[in-house]
């Protein structure tokens, strides 16, 4: 009966399998076709690197130790399963079939003494690991993060790997019991690199042994064909979808933007799941579940409503719910805008997803930096920004003072354009006119030119360039904001002719080097602009990378006095998307600080709160995520916190007057710290 039975039931599965497989594919591809092989090399060093290597999954070392056993394991026993199921059908000469038949090699070579090896560390490292993740699942939830929320189909998968590597396990010791091909007779095991099949076999009789081999092994091949069907509608789909995520997403890593053709495109920003990108909806089928990303979350850590995890899933979930209308829509040839049964954003809950999330993220990008399959969720929330913003006319109120201090003077502040420059009244500070022959182009921003903390940082900076003897200018009165929080804010159009007219202004001066005191510029350069008209390569410095670069070169001299306990907050544009860390460190160092780390820090720092246009924006849900910072901070010790950031100086400092601890916390810009110390 096996002979056509077994088959049977392959091809069966595996025809359902392809079907639920190709629906996925079609559902992805119901997105707007971004796929593509260009940066190949990168793309398949991805792959390597974050699936085969499992890089991001370490950055949790118990869980990520695990769930190597489990991916490993998994791998090397996936070696054996030809093997296993032709072994059921197959018997020449009475034999089950082995890889010793087809390689011609004797039953009991190296090469088959290592394979079998391999099989036994994999079936009993697997298990081992489905018992610990049981463990953890039911006896540490109340202390582990993610896992507070019980996942039912988190436990039924460990309960199908349980099942398989049982049933492979004692099919394989019940053979080695019965003396079948090469698996040989019990005592024999100890001398074919598996001791612990050994042990097993011990406990059959060979009557015991016959009956268990066959019972065993239809255990195992129905569980495989059952999971397989299962992985489609499970949270097990990562299995499928890490691999393809990482070598199809977006070179930009998620820290830019898709850039808007006003000229052609007629709807802006995603209102409905189908105008994300192909991309986007392949990363909602790439999810593990893990909540890596939600634990880091300065908004939900706060008692907000932004689940990082949760938007990924609700795309995925308003994908199925209008499935049937989609992909009617897409055979007609995508006319129109196809009808949608559930809308996907809604402010009275009808909508997968809630505006109160989309306004309650501070684009910080610890959700991207830990999720363990690359999925990019900050583009995911500003692009149904755009669509609030310049679809809806729906954004919160207090922005409206923003975009018209943008539109009519260039700075979100609303503070006349002319007054930009009157931070260097009296000062005799170079600009392009007066000194056309500059080097470096000092892009003050618009916190440095307008908030009264900030000037102290900007004049702190003009001081250190004169010092170092750096030929630099600033624009003075022709310098405008580059865009950065209108984008971040949704307003796409504005940020466009923002930064329309800075790169014209830059282009007018002849500007190929640039420093910047504020992190959001720097990205803003560095990861916006290049996809923009007019744009030219640009060099672009972060200040307190250009400082330490002065200070270790001997450009800068600084005095012996004792900078203190310092603790350094990471500047999320400065650390996460532009992977600024170090420097920052040792210049502290250079400063003589004693350097205090915070419990989060460098690319896992927590976020101020200023970041994605939040700055600009009440906090009427939860608690206010500056003072956990600032909290954070002051356990550290330290009399001081340094910063690279005007948003975050605003911010912790606001935060140590609001906690009443101003007067033993202090908050300084690290070029201040530098300007101080000058002889």
């Amino acid at each position: 009966m096996q002979s056509w039975l077994v088959p049977t039931i392959l091809v069966v599965s595996s025809l359902a399998f392809a079907r639920n497989g190709g629906r996925l594919v079609r559902l992805i591809l119901l997105g707007k076709n971004d796929f593509t092989l260009q940066g190949l090399g990168d793309r398949i060093n991805d792959v390597l690197v974050y699936v085969l290597g499992q890089l991001k999954l370490l950055r949790e070392p118990g869980a990520g130790i695990l769930h190597m056993a489990f991916f490993y394991g998994f791998l090397l026993i996936q070696v054996g399963l030809l093997e296993f199921i032709l072994a059921g059908v197959y018997k020449p000469n009475g034999e089950p079939f082995t890889y010793a038949m087809i390689l011609g090699v004797p039953a009991k070579s190296t090469l088959m003494l290592i394979y079998w090896a391999s099989q036994e560390l994999a079936i009993w490292g697997v298990g081992l690991a489905c018992a610990i993740a049981i463990f953890r699942r039911w006896f540490l939830r109340g202390i582990l993060p993610r896992l507070k929320k019980r996942s039912l189909d988190a436990e039924l998968i460990i309960a199908f790997i349980a099942v398989l590597m049982i049933s492979l396990g004692g099919h394989q010791a019940a053979e080695m019991a019965a003396g079948h091909g090469t698996f040989g007779v019990a005592e024999n095991g100890w001398t074919q690199g598996r001791p612990l099949t050994a042990i097993v076999a011990g406990l059959y009789t060979t009557a015991a042994a016959e009956t268990w081999s066959p019972v065993f092994w239809w255990i195992h091949f129905i569980t495989i064909m059952v999971f397989l069907n299962y992985l489609p509608f499970s949270k097990h789909l990562h299995l499928l979808g890490a691999a393809p995520n990482f070598f199809f997403r977006p070179r930009d890593m998620g820290r830019s933007l898709p850039k808007i053709d006003f000229e052609v495109e007629e709807e802006f920003g995603v209102g409905r799941v189908e105008q994300f990108r192909a991309s986007d909806l392949l990363d909602s089928f790439a999810c593990a579940e893990c909540n890596r990303c939600t634990v880091v979350c300065p908004a939900n850590s706060t008692g907000k409503p932004l689940d990082p995890a949760k938007i990924v899933h609700d795309m995925k979930d308003n994908l199925y719910a209008n499935e049937v209308n989609l992909v009617a829509w897409a055979q007609a040839g995508r006319d129109g805008a196809p009808e949608v049964i559930k809308p996907l954003i809604a402010a009275d809950g009808s909508g997968s997803v809630h505006v109160d999330e989309l306004w309650s993220c501070t684009t910080c990008g610890a959700c991207m930096e830990e999720c363990p399959v690359g999925i990019r969720h900050v583009p995911k929330i500003l692009e149904m920004r755009r669509h609030l913003t310049m679809m809806e006319g729906e954004h919160p109120e207090e922005l409206g003072a923003v975009f018209r201090g943008l539109e009519n003077n260039a700075n979100p502040w609303g503070m006349g354009a002319n007054m930009r420059f009157d931070w260097a009244e009296g000062l005799d500070i170079p600009t392009v006119e007066t000194n056309p022959d500059y080097e470096y182009l000092y892009y003050v921003g618009c916190a440095g030119s307008f908030d009264d903390r900030a000037k102290k940082t900007t004049l702190a900076m003009v001081k250190l360039l004169r010092h170092a003897q750096i030929n630099f200018a600033v624009l003075g009165k022709a310098e405008s904001c580059n865009g950065e929080t209108a984008r971040r804010l949704g307003q796409e159009y504005l940020f466009v002719e923002l930064a329309g007219t800075l790169l014209e202004t830059f282009k007018t001066y002849g500007v190929k080097k640039v420093i910047t005191t504020c992190p959001h510029c720097l990205n803003t350069f560095n990861n916006d602009y290049p996809d923009l008209e007019g744009y030219q390569p640009m060099e672009i410095h972060h200040h307190i990378d250009f400082v330490e670069n002065l200070v270790r070169t001997g450009a800068l001299t600084l005095n012996d006095s004792d900078a203190g306990t310092v603790t350094y907050h990471d500047s999320c544009y400065l650390a996460r998307y532009n992977g600024i860390t170090e420097s920052p460190r040792t210049l502290l160092t250079q400063l003589g600080a004693n350097v205090v780390e915070m419990e989060r820090n460098k690319d896992r720092g927590f976020c101020c709160g200023a970041g994605g246009g939040r700055m600009w924006m009440e906090e009427h849900l939860g608690t206010r995520v500056n003072q956990d910072r600032t909290k954070e901070a002051q356990a550290t010790g330290a009399a001081t916190v340094a910063v690279g950031c005007p948003f975050c100086m605003t911010m912790i400092g606001d935060g140590t007057r609001e906690l009443g601890v101003a007067d033993e916390l202090e908050v300084v810009d690290l070029a201040e710290m530098v300007a101080d110390r000058l002889p």
